[in-house]
């Protein structure tokens, strides 16, 4: 059996088995079908939870036990461990009734996070990907991917207190996306990219700061403007690392080099 392990939530298995060939041997993976429930688990709720936080979360009839020694075989280390299997199974019938619950057609074992769930649900519905629905030019999603800044944490100043603010986003981007009505997008029968700078210079020359906390607003924030920093604070993608090739994002201040 091989398991490649994603992150701390999610892995692959799958089956292998060996063949002998005239010069050397080849490692045929074969896939099989295997349910991980902390992978459910965490599909299902958007949390990593252990046997015993989702035998709570989903209270199950038998959770999870503790016993006071591990590596000790005597009465109470085999009590424990069929507890653990007697919790498995139940956890395994509660998380599948929870799953049934979703009108999709996505198998358990490949539902490795919400996303999964929520693509599933796309996919039921009849929405088309983008990218083969769309007939827009590559230089076009070039712009589009350099816009996108997605949410990060990192540390810069450590073991000193500094003033800091506190953002809390939960699911960040299904709200955005219901925010600004990017469902109309999505559900679009074809888009096209036009040429609107007059039309957007005069939206962003009536900009206020009381203006982009209205909702309303934010609609019309709908599209790709190029910009000339000075400066400025903004999410960059560039090469950062001199040992690869592959560009990154940063937030840096920027200005144009003259």
């Amino acid at each position: 059996m091989l398991v490649k392990l994603l992150d701390s939530k999610r892995a692959f298995m799958g089956l292998t088995t060996k063949t002998r060939q005239p010069d050397k041997e080849k490692l045929e993976i074969a896939r099989g079908r295997f349910l991980d429930l902390r992978t459910l688990t965490f599909a299902l709720t958007g949390s990593a939870m252990s046997l015993r936080s989702a035998g709570e979360r989903f209270e199950i009839e038998h959770p999870k036990t503790s016993v006071e020694e591990h590596g000790v075989v005597d009465e109470a280390s085999v009590d424990y461990c069929r507890r653990d299997t007697l919790a498995t199974g139940e956890l395994l019938e509660t998380l599948r009734a929870e799953y049934d619950k979703h009108p999709i057609t996505l198998p358990p074992e490949h539902a490795f996070s919400p996303a999964s769930i929520a693509k599933a649900y796309l996919k039921q519905m009849g929405v088309e990907s983008p990218t083969t629905k769309f007939s827009v030019r590559a230089s076009s999603l070039g712009v589009a991917m350099t816009t996108y800044f997605g949410g990060r944490a990192e540390v810069r100043i450590r073991k000193t207190e500094v003033p800091a603010v506190y953002c809390d986003f939960l699911s960040m981007y299904p709200t955005v996306n219901a925010l600004m009505g990017l469902w109309e997008i999505m559900t679009a029968k074809d888009v096209e990219v036009v040429t609107a700078t007059k039309e957007v210079q005069a939206l962003l020359n009536t900009v206020t700061t009381d203006r982009c906390f209205d909702p309303g607003f934010w609609k019309d924030l709908r599209f790709y403007a190029f910009v000339e920093p000075d400066s400025d604070v903004l999410p960059l993608r560039a090469e950062y690392n001199e040992a690869t090739t592959v560009p990154s994002i940063g937030v840096n201040s920027v200005e144009v080099d003259r």
